[in-house]
Parts: C-alpha cells; structure tokens; sequence
C-alpha cells in the first residue's frame, strides 16, 4: 500500500522532471521551464489523487466481494452439511428396508433387476449368415432384432 499511498507525489515529481528535462534540452528560459515544472506538479498531483482513490476502491470491493463469497460459501456447506447428515441417515434406513423387501437387491438398482429389463432379451450369438438377433425367453430367436 506505500506506493498507492504515495502515488500522487511519485506522479508529480515524475512528470516535473520530464517537463524540466524536456525544456532544458529544447533550450528554454528558465523561468519558462519552472513555470511548467509548476503546472505540471500541480496537475498531474490531483490525478495522482483521483488514481489512488480509484485503486483503493477496487481493492476495498474486491476484499468484500471475496469476504460475501467465503460467508456464503462457509453457509451453503454448513447448510449442505447438515441436510446431507439427515439424508444419508433417511437413506441408510431405507436403503435396509428395500434389501429386506427386495429379496438383497440394492436400492437404487431396480430397474436393471427388474421384469422389463430381461424382457427385452439378450444378445444372441451370430448365427451361420453373420446376422445376430436378441434371444428372448418367450419367442425363442428373432432375426429382425426386435424383442417380441
């Protein structure tokens, strides 16, 4: 922050000298030259002024804008956390209740031990023309590839 803080005056004596040297070198009166050195300390100080103040809001916004994100982000996973604890407990209990009716199958995977999924039949092996069909339990080989 010492070189935010001191912007205005680094600026202003930046800019004199260049006005200084500029005018010694293009062989000006001296009292020409101060006079510049003058305007220019005095201009380029209040927009060193209007420059610190513009950074040091930036940086102010971008402390609270990261300080609101670490707040909520600390609240969504206290949140989070906590409903997760009392799903996981609903689920483990259920979970228990559906290997009991379910004959051991796991919840969530009904579907690939369900009727439907072996009514569609399983592949068959590729018969003497290279075609291969579904074999289903119900109407044997079916060149067309549909289930029946």
């Amino acid at each position: 922050m010492g070189i935010i803080n001191n912007l205005p005056v680094i600026l202003a004596a930046s800019t004199a000298f260049l006005a200084g040297f500029y005018g010694y070198m293009n062989h000006m009166p001296n009292a020409q030259i101060y006079g510049n050195m003058c305007l220019f300390l005095i201009v380029f100080y209040i927009i060193g002024l209007f420059l610190r103040r513009t950074i040091k809001s930036i940086k102010e916004e971008i402390e609270n804008k990261a300080e609101l994100k670490s707040a909520a982000d600390a609240q969504t996973q206290a949140v989070t956390g906590a409903e997760v604890s009392e799903t996981s407990a609903e689920n483990t209990a259920e979970n228990a209740a559906d290997d009991i009716t379910d004959g051991g199958v796991p919840a969530g995977d009904d579907e690939y031990y369900s009727a439907d999924y072996y009514d569609a039949g399983e592949p068959a092996d590729v018969d003497d023309a290279g075609m291969s069909g579904y074999y289903t339990a119900d109407a044997g080989f079916d060149e067309d590839q549909h289930a029946t």
